[in-house]
């Protein structure tokens, strides 16, 4: 009972926060627990959840948990790991959608430790990480990724630790690196690497191609020593999108060239840096916070709510590094603490940061919510020399004016634009409107995929003509298309045409609807051919005056079984079919397979012929080896052709298959046997017996009878014994 009281607590926890005393000892935050709690000390936990896997080193399911997934590759399974330290084993995922998650508490108490990588979930999709901690210490100059992957994967209060050293290793070293998707959560990175690397880098986190990663809220302590080109909490190469959330970043490495805690070399994809601190320390060489260098198809990062301080004793300290004109960065309101600011080499730099205390550093607009007063004298003037973007400045005079404010081409003259603030008017073209809007000359064009609004959905608002009765209004979301007149072409209808040549019209009065006619004569009239259904329409032509139609065609009733469905609604021939021969003609009513044989016809005079409807042949079915014979085999003729003596083993039949036919011909050299199942008989052989040929060819037709559950023969050919 304390055992699966043990189980349920555990799952309990990991909806609640776990927390630390300030004794060191484990606390559960937000969960009261009463009665005893069962830590493991042996026996056999109980686990009433399906697809539920339990880890322990003692009394689980299973002592490794790499065993537990190699022996259930099954997606949607939970595999719960109890605390003890795991040496040497691997989290290395075998199916999508497993979740491997250990005691919710802290510190961790499921330890997984290992001189190689730890986990890798491969290709596979949807897996989970949580409350574990996994420490790889490599050996000597040697080189792995502590956790890797090319699916996705997330990761939930996981400390990820690698630790590197050894005087020249063959390979870089990581704590995360994969091509695919990693969501790491609330956990932290630690990444202590010693190793002299020379001209090489040096990253906890590296972003493959094609990858992306989310890091969200954790904890990053990155330590180094030895040379190194470069060292990196976050390396970004090639094609990847990474983003990097409310992190804690201290990056410390005096033996690197450079230390960064985001560097994208080459890179083509996006990333993203908000609500981080990141502490950067160089002591002999450079500093920064970030660095970019955009491939050829260019990088673009966006950085936003970060603090980040660089320190560099005798190299350069910056906040942000743009290495070439294939980088765009947008910096909105970062604390930068760098003494050598931003450094850009060609790229497309975008701040609204405040690069030293007290100060505001912008490169784009500036919106004002208040009043702002510009120059303190009637002479002073505002000059612009730049486009402002819409809804970005409000212009108010002290009083009104019919010029109140007017857009002028460098000639002056008539105003391109006129804002008359006595009347509320515009004039384009004019200094003097006499409506709301005034375009005195030229038209209006909206450009590909807008829209022209106007009025609103209430009231009824129209666009006419100033002296012809003809409207386009809108009110209550219904648009209304109005004439007056009588309904005639001349007067009072709708008319489409193009070229001076009608395409379609509607009358006024009568709400005709004709399309190649002028003069509809019924609701729809249509002079020419119709084609209906998305296979005809648009790709082939209907009959010359014809209807062409693909799908279902009901005539008097909206359901029916047939292609075309005919119901009369009244007390007359259901369907009347007139023939243009005379009498005495063989040509009158003819139907056709669906290769154009006549299977039924009828002459001008009503003479009826027709044809059989049976199949003139059977479906062949030939094998070269012996064969299990299906129900769908049924009613087919089975031919084996083979030198060696081959089998046809007949299917499990009941009340259901109660007459199903079999024929078999035998054309090669071989034995032919058929051998029944069950208890069933083939003739006056046994129950479960066999009947062979070894003739040089024959054939055997086979009739299944359930009440003797026995296979008659039909017919045969050649000699067949029984057994």
């Amino acid at each position: 009972m304390i055992k699966r009281l043990f189980l349920s607590v555990f799952l309990v926890l990991c909806l609640a926060s776990p927390g630390s005393a300030a004794d060191g000892e484990r606390v559960i935050q937000g969960l009261d627990v009463t009665g005893a709690i069962q830590w493991g000390t042996g026996g056999t936990f109980a686990t009433p959840y399906e697809n539920t896997i339990t880890v322990a080193e003692s009394g689980g399911d299973y002592t490794t948990i790499q065993a537990a997934l190699t022996a259930n590759a099954t997606a949607n399974t939970l595999f719960i790991v109890y605390p003890g330290t795991y040496v040497d084993d691997t989290i290395n995922f075998t199916a999508n959608n497993q979740y491997v998650i250990g005691f919710p508490v802290s510190p961790k108490v499921v330890l997984i430790t290992k001189a190689t990588g730890i986990c890798d979930f491969g290709a596979f999709t949807g897996c989970i990480v949580k409350d574990v901690k996994m420490v790889m210490t490599l050996a000597a100059n040697a080189y792995d990724d502590c956790v890797t992957g090319t699916g996705s994967c997330n990761f939930k209060f996981v400390h990820a630790e690698t630790i590197a050293s050894g005087g020249a290793p063959g390979g870089g070293s990581t704590v995360y690196s994969g091509t695919g998707d990693f969501k790491i959560v609330e956990g932290s990175i630690v990444y202590t690497n010693s190793a002299t690397r020379g001209a090489q880098g040096k990253k906890a986190v590296l972003v493959g191609t094609g990858s992306t990663f989310i890091i969200d809220d954790v904890t990053f302590t990155v330590t180094g020593s030895s040379t190194s080109s470069t060292m990196s909490a976050v390396r970004s190469n090639l094609v990847g999108d990474v983003t990097v959330d409310k992190c804690s970043i201290t990056v410390t490495d005096n033996g690197s060239d450079a230390t960064y805690a985001l560097s994208i070399v080459n890179g083509t994809g996006t990333a993203e840096m908000a609500y981080n601190t990141v502490h950067v320390s160089n002591s002999a060489n450079d500093a920064a916070g970030m660095y970019a260098a955009g491939g050829g198809a260019g990088i673009s990062i966006r950085s936003m709510y970060n603090h980040v301080h660089a320190v560099a004793g005798s190299g350069t300290a910056n906040s942000i590094v743009l290495a070439n004109s294939d980088t765009t960065v947008v910096s909105q309101f970062d604390d930068f603490v760098a003494l050598g600011g931003v450094s850009n080499t060609g790229g497309s730099f975008t701040i609204a940061s405040s690069e030293a205390d007290g100060s505001l550093t912008l490169t784009s607009d500036l919106d004002v919510g208040g009043n702002t007063t510009l120059g303190d004298a009637a002479a002073d003037s505002l000059t612009i020399n730049a486009t402002m973007g819409a809804d970005k400045a409000t212009f108010q005079n002290t009083a009104d004016s019919t010029t109140g404010f007017q857009v002028l081409d460098a000639d002056g003259g008539v105003p391109v634009l006129n804002v008359d603030t006595t009347n509320e008017r515009i004039g384009i073209g004019t200094n003097a409107p006499v409506a709301s809007l005034d375009i005195v000359s030229g038209n209006v064009l909206l450009d590909k995929s807008q829209s022209f609004a106007w009025g609103s959905s209430s009231a009824n608002t129209a666009i006419r003509a100033d002296d012809a009765p003809a409207w386009l209004s809108a009110r209550n979301n219904v648009m209304t298309f109005d004439t007056y007149g009588t309904g005639t072409v001349t007067d009072g209808a709708y008319v489409f045409r193009t070229n001076s040549v009608n395409l379609m019209t509607i009358e006024g009065d009568t709400g005709n609807v004709g399309i190649g006619t002028a003069t509809p004569k019924s609701k729809l009239d249509v002079e020419g051919s119709v084609a209906i259904g998305a296979t005809y329409s648009g790709t082939t032509a209907a009959p010359a005056n014809g209807l062409l139609v693909e799908g279902l065609t009901q005539f008097g009733t909206a359901a029916g079984a047939g292609q075309v469905n005919v119901q009369p609604t009244t007390a007359i021939n259901a369907l009347a079919i007139k023939t243009q021969e005379a009498a005495g003609a063989t040509d009158g009513i003819v139907i056709v397979d669906s290769a154009d044989a006549e299977i039924f016809a009828v002459d001008s005079d009503g003479a009826v012929t027709a044809t059989s409807f049976t199949a003139d042949h059977m479906v062949v079915s030939t094998k070269t080896d012996s064969y299990v014979v299906l129900a769908a085999d049924f009613g087919t003729s089975l031919r084996m052709n083979s030198a060696d003596d081959k089998n046809f083993t007949l299917p499990s039949v009941g009340t259901t298959e109660d007459g199903a036919r079999l024929t078999f011909i035998k054309q090669g050299a071989g034995k032919m046997t058929m051998i029944a199942v069950d208890t069933d008989y083939i003739d006056s052989s046994s129950a479960t017996g066999t009947i062979y040929t070894t003739s040089a060819y024959a054939t055997i037709t086979l009739e299944y009878v359930h009440g003797m559950t026995r296979w008659v023969i039909i017919s045969a050919a050649g000699t067949f014994t029984s057994s």
